[in-house]
């Protein structure tokens, strides 16, 4: 393989994972609202469970 097929193939597989990334971002937004853990109370409910797992409650 050649070093500009390599650097070509990091490129598209940069280009694939930030679509996808994108993809998923909506979908997980779209789920959080549905499900009421919009984007200001899921991060505190996450917090909570961390603490309680750190803490052996």
């Amino acid at each position: 393989m050649t070093l500009g097929l390599l650097w070509l193939q990091l490129g598209a597989t940069a280009a694939v994972i930030f679509i996808a990334s994108q993809f998923l971002t909506r979908s997980a937004d779209v789920v959080a609202e549905k499900t009421g853990l919009g984007r200001t109370s899921f991060p505190r409910h996450v917090e909570r469970m961390l603490l309680a797992i750190y803490h052996g409650d």
